[in-house]
């Protein structure tokens, strides 16, 4: 309280602290969670970036997968027909395993690419462009 003498704080053993002791206190202690909130919020950011980073590259992964998939069903449907015409008969399951098997292959190339440069966004931009969206013919 502010009625208390200040000169009971020269007494031994005895500490008189008054409201603004307690004011510098909450000061200094506010400016240290404040640094807290800022490194916090460094933080997060960085796992948001790192997350959307994962994301899309999660999605261009996904696109590159749809692509060779839509490949080898085009190509399995023109070589059928294409066979069909020259009086040759193929397996069906023979030539989808052999075009997925070529499929696969390709489709490993481009994805390693992505895991050996997942920061390069041209890497990103031309994968995007090789397997993205097209006239399936």
């Amino acid at each position: 309280p502010r009625d208390v003498a200040e000169d009971v704080s020269q007494l031994d053993n005895v500490y008189a602290y008054n409201l603004d002791h307690f004011d510098q206190v909450v000061a200094r202690h506010q400016h240290l969670r404040q640094e807290d909130v800022h490194e916090a919020e460094e933080i997060i950011k960085q796992a948001v970036e790192a997350f959307a980073q994962e994301r899309e590259q999660s999605d261009l992964f996904g696109s590159v997968a749809e692509y060779f998939e839509s490949l080898t069903e085009n190509e399995l449907i023109y070589a059928k027909k294409h066979l069909g015409k020259s009086g040759v008969q193929v397996a069906e399951d023979d030539l989808r395993y052999l075009l997925s098997r070529v499929s696969k292959k390709m489709r490993h190339q481009l994805m390693q690419l992505l895991r050996d440069m997942p920061d390069s966004p041209q890497m990103r931009e031309l994968i995007s462009r090789i397997c993205g969206p097209r006239d399936p013919s």
